[in-house]
């Protein structure tokens, strides 16, 4: 029972670390082709509020937790590495869908970023005001790790 709930905690942090973010210059690939990664500054020229979609973190998050409780409830269930299988994988279809249906809208802001003549958009939990200064990471046409001079 350890190993099994062991083996789901190690997948989970495997599948959720990439999620962490990086900073610094660094190439990457994206589809094949390098890609470089490099911080510029700009100035905030627009910040509205919008709302999100969240329906594709909901389903990241229930096919993770399904595939766990499934595992537990297969190995519960059968006792034995192929209940623990077939539960892990039900698990992981149901948490899935359970996932998707529970799509809710969260606040965001949608930030345009105006770098040497450049315009990125960029959505934060945050409101940053016309006219500050920011840093950021840009990855190909993606900004991320947006943060204020």
């Amino acid at each position: 029972m350890k190993k099994i709930l062991l083996s789901c905690v190690a997948v989970s942090a495997m599948l959720l670390s990439g999620c962490a973010q990086h900073s610094g210059m660094q190439t990457s690939t994206m589809g094949g082709a390098q890609v470089n990664s490099y911080f510029e500054q700009g100035v905030v020229v627009d910040c509205k509020k919008v709302m999100l979609d969240q329906s594709t973190k909901n389903t990241t998050t229930g096919v993770v937790g399904g595939a766990a409780v499934g595992a537990l409830l297969g190995n519960a269930a059968k006792g034995n590495t192929k209940g623990t299988l077939i539960g892990a994988v039900g698990g992981a279809a149901l948490g899935g869908i359970a996932g998707a249906t529970m799509g809710s809208e969260e606040e965001s802001y949608e930030t345009t970023i105006n770098s040497q003549g450049r315009m990125f958009v960029v959505y934060l939990d945050h409101r940053l005001r016309e006219g500050t200064r920011v840093e950021f990471l840009l990855r190909g046409n993606e900004v991320s790790n947006v943060n204020v001079r």
